[in-house]
């Protein structure tokens, strides 16, 4: 069967056949809604699903993927070592100093002589300024010194950097970090994008100086996208649609309030909730501040 020519990978329902035509395959595929499809270098792209979705439902265990992959426009495999994938979750050895770390991944992983090896880590402990830290144990074990939340998120992605990744997917990169450490890491990424390798990730909230740093933002909702293009074009896109971002909130929050389809329930939940409440310090406020009101009510 002839398969469509589909930038990145579709999804296949289970007992559905692959496209046979271009066309039907592009009916498929709800994301060419949007002209700025193709990854070219060096951009620092965030895709923003509402949390838990999973990709906002693109992708379930039961389903294969197929397809073909372009990159700038030119169908390419994606040889070893050409793109990187950072976890949301820190998966270090403990008792390992920063260094070390590396060099042992660098060891595994890279072909060729220890001396390239070594200068690839060193690389990548300049790349995410992990210089100050760098013969420190990362700990966290036996009663050691754990290093910095912000700091075994470099390590995570300084461990796949050894490899020269030209595309760099990291999930969720400012988890349980706070706002300094969340700013500084995104100011890090954008300066690794600078260089040539184009960082992709997901992100469900973010203050509005670190989504200033963002060039391009993909939002996606149940399945569909949303939008895909410049993160000013963006706020003017929601604008149009009559949802104008307020003044003085995130538009991380606001896209998210308004794609996540969640929040209508929860503040209905809310404002039943707050009918309840002020029933019941009406009635304690009359208690307290008026004692007598008992009084006169059984007296009547």
């Amino acid at each position: 069967r002839r398969r469509a020519r589909l930038e990145g990978a579709q999804r296949l329902r289970p007992g559905r056949p692959p496209p046979r035509t271009r066309r039907q395959g592009l009916q498929r595929l709800r994301a060419a809604r949007h002209p700025h499809r193709r990854h070219g270098p060096r951009p620092l792209r965030q895709i923003h699903p509402p949390p838990s979705h999973i990709s906002s439902g693109r992708l379930r265990g039961a389903e294969r993927m197929y397809g073909e992959v372009f990159v700038n426009g030119v169908k390419s495999p994606l040889p070893y070592g050409s793109y990187g994938y950072v976890d949301r979750d820190d998966v270090l050895i403990e008792s390992l100093t920063v260094r070390e770390m590396l060099y042992y991944s660098a060891l595994l992983q890279l072909p060729g002589v220890f001396s390239s090896k070594k200068s690839f880590v060193e690389d990548a402990i300049a790349a995410m300024s992990l210089g100050d830290y760098a013969d420190k144990l990362i700990g966290g074990h036996c009663f050691t010194k754990r290093l910095p939340t912000g700091e075994r998120r470099r390590v995570s992605i300084a461990r796949e950097l050894v490899m020269r990744p030209h595309v760099l997917f990291i999930d969720e990169p400012l988890y349980h970090l706070d706002s300094v450490s969340a700013l500084l890491l995104m100011v890090t990424l954008k300066k690794l994008a600078s260089t040539g390798c184009t960082v992709i990730f997901t992100m469900y909230q973010s203050s509005t100086e670190v989504f200033g740093l963002f060039d391009r933002i993909c939002l996606l909702s149940n399945g569909n996208t949303l939008f895909f293009g410049e993160t000013l074009a963006c706020l003017q896109h929601f604008s149009n649609a009559g949802f104008p971002c307020p003044i003085m909130q995130s538009p991380s929050d606001h896209f998210l309030r308004a794609i996540n389809t969640d929040f209508d329930r929860i503040i209905a939940m809310c404002k039943n909730l707050q009918v309840s409440f002020g029933f019941i310090l009406t009635s304690i406020f009359i208690f307290i501040f008026s004692p007598n009101f008992l009084e006169n009510v059984l007296f009547l």
